[in-house]
């Protein structure tokens, strides 16, 4: 990872036309997991897929939205002034 100001981190960078409520935390906390060794590479690719599963949510705490975009949004009905 990554210091700022002595403190770890790690950047992830997410990119997706849409998330369901806590995808990005969902994704967050099975990534650190895999990190951590709790997760295999099996499990890890089972959570990539379509099946729904248990995921356990990252807290907020810590996590920061650095920016978002609306690509399409902004093709589709303008951007705003």
């Amino acid at each position: 990872g990554r210091s700022l100001d002595s403190e770890p981190f790690v950047a992830l960078r997410f990119k997706g036309a849409s998330f369901l409520v806590n995808q990005i935390r969902k994704m967050v906390a099975v990534t650190v997991a895999r990190a951590r060794g709790l997760v295999d590479d099996e499990l890890f690719a089972a959570t990539l897929s379509q099946a729904r599963m248990p995921i356990a949510i990252a807290p907020a705490a810590g996590l920061l939205l650095r920016s978002c975009s609306f690509d399409h949004y902004d093709r589709t009905f303008g951007a705003d002034p």
